[in-house]
């Protein structure tokens, strides 16, 4: 069964994602979101990537239908990714020309900026559900979807990594049971 899904936003990891996908052959990119770039440079990205290199495939885009596939009925939710260090902030505070906020230290400060890590990011989930359920519940519907429709794309770890752990990993994503 081919899993339906829409990229939003192709900046580092859309590019990612959407490679994986393909190579996958069980995921279906029906929609980028990209609206400040055009078509040939969205395939660009995909074809060439600064740290994984050339994609050994042809890229295309085709028009595709709207799919949604739910687990759990999300009533709201908020995704909020967290980068490492960027190399416009600054190790230890001090003085930044550019952008007042980089010059405080990178170790002590989360500063709001553009993806700049090479490989690999955190991401978080937080929503409200429909109804209650247990955290047991939803490592159990993770680990019976990596048998299913995310066989290959999802990843699934119970060990305390952190994301330079994750470089190489043939995953777009892993779910992080013990955080």
């Amino acid at each position: 069964m081919m899993v339906k899904f829409a990229v939003n936003r192709f900046g580092r990891i859309g590019p990612l994602v959407t490679g994986a996908s393909f190579m996958s052959g069980k995921v279906d990119v029906f929609a980028i979101n990209g609206p400040f770039i055009n078509l040939s440079y969205i395939v660009y990205m995909v074809q060439y990537d600064s740290t994984h290199g050339k994609f050994n495939s042809t890229v295309k885009a085709e028009n595709r239908k709207l799919v949604i596939h739910d687990n759990f009925g999300i009533v709201e939710g908020l995704i909020m990714t967290v980068h490492a260090i960027p190399y416009t902030q600054k190790t230890v505070g001090g003085h930044s020309g550019k952008l007042w906020c980089y010059g405080h230290g990178a170790t002590q400060s989360i500063t709001p900026t553009s993806l700049v890590l090479r490989s690999v990011s955190t991401t978080a989930l937080t929503c409200c559900l429909e109804k209650a359920i247990k955290y047991d519940d939803i490592k159990k519907m993770v680990k019976q979807a990596l048998k299913g429709p995310l066989k290959g794309i999802l990843g699934y770890d119970e060990d305390q990594v952190v994301s330079c752990d994750l470089n190489n990993d043939p995953h777009s994503s892993t779910f992080g049971a013990v955080w």
